[in-house]
């Protein structure tokens, strides 16, 4: 309610603090006071000199909003245009939206203190450093989860998946829990010597079946969530790799205490899935993100129903 009442006294400055703050403590805007923002921002532009990065800021709090809202905005706005998807993506006025710098560093020390909270962290820290000596991997692979896709655990799902990836003539990294470390060998030899060897001898192993020019292993100690691993690789400093999963994350937004929609995004530009059936295969990250964004001219704000977005010029705000 205060919320609105700010935005009926077409109060920007106020409004959209309080969003800021309902955004620190995890309490999303809801469309009709997003709406009643940005329908208070173009009012009063002759007034405000930060519309813009109002807008900028706003691009934070929100996702998509619903059709009808979209149809009752471009009625309030004058020079607002309505838009379909395949129109703005030929114009290159949207794109799949990535992590700034900023949140890519908070990421990582959410990682971190997830890690120091299950009494792990030197063990990460010691990934991240032997990561930041390798060549830059285009892909990490979530080796448990590519194994366990059927049911069944399959070495074989996991040699498809990083073949696929060779072929693209892309660098791949294997991330193998240590509790799947048994599975693993007692799926790829019959010998009862291999299936009792020691972790460092296992890691020796692994790198001797799946090492290449373009393939590196590494299993996580004992006691180590292995998610934290491929996860930190896809945020590692001055790398841009993608990971390779079809684990949904459910179990890690909350504890990592990170903006939902920082993860959100996360999952979205940095986590390629797959599919199992008719055959192991890996999905293409998506084209755009659906999700307010700014090109060189315009503000998009996306539907939630269907194609169509709102176009907000840059001239309109000033």
């Amino acid at each position: 309610p205060v919320l609105l009442h700010y935005c009926a006294m077409q109060q920007v400055d106020e409004a959209m603090a309080l969003m800021e703050t309902m955004a620190e403590l995890r309490v999303l805007a809801a469309e009709e006071e997003f709406v009643s923002l940005l329908r208070a921002i173009f009012s009063t532009r002759t007034e405000s000199k930060h519309a813009l990065e109002t807008l900028k800021r706003m691009s934070g709090h929100i996702f998509t909003v619903s059709e009808e809202a979209l149809l009752g905005l471009i009625k309030d706005i004058p020079a607002a245009d309505l838009n379909r998807t395949p129109h703005l993506l030929a114009k290159k006025e949207i794109r799949l939206l990535d992590l700034s710098e900023t949140e890519r560093k908070q990421f990582r020390e959410a990682l971190f203190n997830q890690a120091a909270n299950n009494g792990s962290l030197e063990n990460l820290e010691r990934f991240a450093a032997w990561l930041e000596s390798q060549p830059p991997f285009e892909k990490v692979v979530d080796v448990a989860n590519v194994a366990w896709c059927n049911g069944t655990f399959k070495v074989a799902n996991v040699e498809k998946i990083r073949s696929d990836l060779m072929a693209r003539g892309e660098n791949v990294l294997l991330i193998l829990s240590a509790h799947s470390r048994y599975k693993f060998f007692t799926s790829t030899s019959n010998d009862r010597t291999t299936r009792q060897t020691s972790g460092e001898l296992s890691l020796k192993m692994l790198d001797e079946q799946t090492s290449t020019c373009r393939s590196t292993s590494s299993i996580t100690p004992k006691r180590c969530n292995d998610d934290l691993y491929w996860m930190y690789a896809t945020v590692a400093e001055n790398r841009n790799t993608i990971a390779v999963t079809n684990d949904l994350m459910r179990d890690h937004h909350r504890p990592m205490r990170i903006k939902y929609k920082t993860f959100q995004r996360w999952r979205h530009c940095r986590v390629m899935g797959y599919e199992t059936k008719p055959e192991l295969e890996l999905k293409p990250l998506p084209r755009y993100s659906k999700a307010m964004q700014e090109s060189e001219t315009c503000w998009h704000i996306p539907a939630k129903e269907s194609n169509l977005w709102l176009s907000l010029p840059h001239a309109a705000c000033l």
